[in-house]
């Protein structure tokens, strides 16, 4: 599995769910009532292997923006390699989502990872209908050019909307143990459903010693370069109404990443 965003941006990608209890499943269209254009977050990375090293800058921010015809929340982020980190690993990757703003449904996705000897450019367009999802998906990575056309009966979105899209959820009827489904295509690779789990509300403290009341979610994982299957990803969102992602944590092979709003 790639590294992007440490744990935040992976945590959708990475999910591999397993029902628990009560299920809930994530429609196409869903009403926005956590954020709004003019939107900015910073987030901090880090490891921690014995001691802290500090390992990636991260902001988002949305604009009001058109596509195709549509009003749509355009959605940036920006990962950078900082500090420590960056001495042995350098990264800059760009992150944009497209996604209408009358029920957040995916339009189009970019990615641009770049590294010391790898880049590459994703690009998904996304044409949600009554018979289903159609994409017409691109990638270059350093040189090769892929293409890929395909149509699903359900409505798998990008890992990046979708993590604007459970900011939404209906957190009001969660119960302990609830599980959130959702659909997720990456470019070349099946459609995973992946599942998260409410584990109730408690105090998260951050790095910087702030405390915020948050809902604890559990995300499966998939083995790969830094997870393994055995350990969960866990992620908190604030309970105050724009229900940003506050936290987020994984015990990895050697060490844990985590990941602080600022």
């Amino acid at each position: 599995m790639k590294y992007r965003f440490l744990v935040l941006f992976t945590l959708l990608s990475l999910a591999v769910g397993t029902i628990y209890a009560a299920d809930q499943y994530s429609a196409l269209k869903i009403r926005n009532t956590a954020f709004s254009p003019g939107e900015k977050l910073d987030y901090i990375g880090y490891f921690q292997w014995g001691v802290i090293i500090d390992g990636v800058d991260l902001t988002t921010f949305a604009i009001e923006d058109t596509c195709r015809g549509k009003r749509v929340y355009n959605i940036e982020a920006v990962a950078k390699t900082t500090k420590t980190i960056k001495t042995f690993f350098f990264l800059c990757d760009t992150f944009r989502t497209k996604i209408t703003m009358d029920y957040l449904e995916p339009m189009h996705f970019y990615e641009h990872d770049k590294e010391k000897k790898y880049e590459a450019v994703y690009s998904y367009k996304f044409f949600p209908s009554e018979a289903g999802m159609y994409v017409d998906a691109y990638s270059n990575r350093n040189g090769t050019v892929k293409q890929e056309k395909v149509h699903y009966k359900g409505y798998p979105m990008d890992p990046f909307s979708l993590l604007y899209r459970i900011r939404n959820i209906d957190f009001a009827s969660l119960k302990d143990g609830d599980n959130i489904w959702f659909d997720s295509y990456v470019f070349q690779e099946p459609v995973v459903t992946m599942c998260i789990q409410y584990l109730g509300t408690e105090t998260v403290k951050l790095r910087s010693k702030k405390t915020i009341e948050a809902m604890k979610f559990k995300f499966n994982t998939s083995d790969g370069t830094l997870f393994s299957s055995k350990n969960p990803v866990y992620l908190w969102i604030e309970t105050a109404s724009a229900h940003r992602i506050v936290h987020a944590e994984a015990k990895l092979k050697i060490g844990y990443a985590k990941v602080d709003i600022k």
